[in-house]
């Protein structure tokens, strides 16, 4: 979606298919819909819950082995190189159990966010 009025462009990127971390996926986005010049950007990234298991996300933090999240812990080892690779918001579309494994298995990219919306809340306390 482009708007010239205000000069943001955002873009979605989903990551329910194609390989890669969420690092380098971000990168491959940047690359393929480079930024206009002037222009400032944002990247939606949604589907972050097709690349968990269901099964294997615990509960509770249980033993790595019972637990498929490398996509996520991947993205936490990764978390500093995220601001020069992805110099805009990031704008993650959670489900609460995806929003649950990411606090748990990301926790430094977990408390790096500016901010969490809850629409559903949102919209029961609007309603």
């Amino acid at each position: 979606m482009i708007s010239r009025k205000s000069q943001l462009l955002l873009s979605t990127l989903d990551v329910t298919a194609g390989e890669g971390s969420l690092l380098r996926r971000v990168e491959q986005h940047l690359a393929a819909q480079p930024t206009p010049a002037g222009w400032r950007r944002a990247i939606a990234v949604v589907n972050l819950e097709a690349r968990l298991t269901y099964s294997a996300v615990p509960i509770r933090a249980g033993a790595p082995a019972e637990r498929d999240l490398t996509f996520l812990e991947e993205a936490n080892l990764h978390r500093d190189a995220f601001p020069a690779a992805c110099p805009c918001p990031l704008l993650l579309w959670l489900t609460e159990l995806s929003e649950a494994a990411l606090a748990k298995t990301a926790p430094d990219l977990w408390h790096w966010r500016n901010a969490r919306f809850d629409f559903e809340r949102e919209r029961f306390l609007l309603g």
